[in-house]
């Protein structure tokens, strides 16, 4: 493909623009992270902060029983572990540990700055606080496990490199979209060390939930 000349001698931006709807994050949890056929499901609310350009998504996911659940005794350390943290001596480890990447940690509430941050996108009060209730495998009642992952790292794991694992600089641009049948994330994504510069770091979540 020929490069395109302007008039003003501008070039183009060296960043590759991706899309990704709600489902195609549940789907990548499902298939490519817990590598099962069925029995996840999730839905997704996108909470507005002090304006419709800061917001935060949160993600609800389900878990059947048929893929959170040993039909043996717990057999590892870790297994047994497990059972003394949830009371259930079926969970499995495997499935704790392919989580783990995604989930939320302990917020730091003492932190008044990182707590002003968090307002700012949505995350505060009762959101706040559901958010951490849900950030382990919590059992429900009607014998489904909750647990609330981060949305933004499993697509940073969707535009990981499937031979290394390394996952490209990339940015969040705009979130559209209410609820799970509307949500799309628009992002870009490095293409090349000039585009690099240009994109900045992606851990801006990752400083946002610090503990």
């Amino acid at each position: 493909m020929e490069e395109l000349k302007t008039l003003g001698n501008v070039s183009a931006d060296k960043w590759l623009p991706f899309t990704f709807t709600s489902s195609q994050v549940t789907q990548h949890l499902r298939d490519q992270i817990l590598g099962v056929k069925g029995g996840v499901s999730a839905d997704y609310t996108r909470w507005t902060g002090i304006s419709e350009n800061e917001s935060y998504v949160r993600m609800r996911v389900m878990l059947d029983p048929r893929v959170i659940c040993r039909s043996t005794k717990p057999e590892t350390d870790g297994e047994r572990i497990i059972q003394e943290v949830f009371g259930d001596p079926s969970i499995r480890e495997d499935v704790v540990e392919a989580l783990k990447p995604f989930t939320y940690p302990m917020i730091n509430t003492n932190d008044i700055q990182n707590l002003q941050r968090l307002y700012k996108q949505g995350l505060a009060g009762q959101r706040l606080q559901e958010v951490m209730a849900f950030r382990k495998l919590v059992p429900l009642s009607n014998n489904m496990y909750g647990i609330y992952l981060r949305p933004e790292t499993i697509i940073g794991h969707i535009l990981s490199d499937p031979v290394t694992g390394k996952t490209p600089l990339w940015k969040i641009v705009s979130v559209g979209g209410m609820t799970s049948d509307t949500i799309v994330w628009r992002c870009i994504v490095a293409n090349g060390e000039e585009s690099a510069q240009v994109i900045g770091s992606t851990d801006e979540f990752n400083k946002l939930f610090r503990t």
